[in-house]
């Protein structure tokens, strides 16, 4: 049976030593001002992933899922994976490890995803073309031995900077670290992109106008962007890199975040000693 966590507005959730959520999902949805840290989330496994009318092989649980008119939510030095469960090549009893189908001003930092296929959904189907509605920042978290989805994205205002992108896909699908899709805009920051058998970005803009609607911004980070490391997965849009590629960020970021982000080199060194549970949050004074 599925255990499904429902948190209310103003709470906070911190992990003892070695706290395990196993086969349980979050779902944050309606509420503000939460925060869950320190915790180890695995194995939301859907028992019955045959029930949707289409190729019969998606699950439908995530591990936490943060839904519509969710508001100020912060997730730190949290672990997320499948467990001992390997389906990498295609997730046939597992879902997002973290899907945002809606959320303003969302923060998932220090946070560690591997083993997992589909890692993180913004933005569900193409009607979520309002980036207003999704406000998301992701910074100094540890995405590795995963396949896609580090995020795939629509309509969201996504800040990604200092994460650690490593061993990212398999043979059987070589996977891809960032999916902008349609009305998505990406400022990419001072990340580390290691070893991978597919590209740094899935270009998913399935607009049919001339023009991409999706904007990324891409600045100091370990690799630049280029038609080597870019696909263009839609066939309805062939366009060029330059039809979606901003020297501008392409929106005003309302927080200050200059003062903490360091170059790639020293934001994976901290990342990959320091992201996950298991490693000290200070709280109030008290270590946990």
């Amino acid at each position: 049976n599925k255990i499904n966590l429902s948190p209310v507005s103003n709470t906070t959730i911190i992990g003892l030593e070695g706290a395990v959520i196993k086969g349980g999902t979050f779902q944050i949805s309606g509420v503000s001002n939460v925060t869950i840290r320190n915790l180890t989330i695995r194995d939301a496994y859907d028992p019955f992933p045959h029930h949707e009318e289409n190729d019969g092989f998606n699950a439908q649980w995530d591990n936490i899922s943060v839904n519509s008119s969710a508001k100020n939510i912060w997730i730190d030095h949290c672990t997320f994976s499948d467990g001992v469960c390997h389906d990498m090549s295609r997730n046939y009893n597992h879902d997002g490890l973290l899907d945002i189908p809606a959320g303003q001003f969302v923060t998932i930092s220090y946070c560690d995803f591997h083993n997992h296929d589909k890692v993180m959904l913004v933005g569900t189907g193409e009607k979520a073309t309002n980036p207003a509605e999704r406000t998301i920042t992701l910074h100094h978290n540890y995405f590795h031995g995963t396949t896609q989805r580090t995020p795939r994205t629509r309509g969201t205002l996504m800040h990604i900077y200092n994460n650690v992108y490593d061993n990212i896909g398999v043979p059987e699908n070589t996977g891809y670290c960032l999916g902008p899709g349609t009305e998505a805009c990406f400022a990419v920051q001072n990340n580390y992109f290691g070893s991978r058998l597919g590209n740094i970005v899935d270009f998913y803009d399935k607009s049919t106008g001339t023009k991409a609607t999706a904007q990324l911004y891409y600045a100091g980070n370990s690799e630049d962007l280029s038609a080597e490391n870019t696909k263009l997965s839609n066939s309805k849009q062939k366009r060029a890199l330059t039809d979606f590629l901003t020297d501008t960020i392409p929106w005003k970021i309302s927080y200050d975040y200059e003062s903490a982000m360091t170059s790639w080199e020293e934001a994976k060194a901290v990342v990959l000693t320091q992201a996950g549970a298991g490693k000290p949050v200070t709280v109030a004074g008290t270590t946990y």
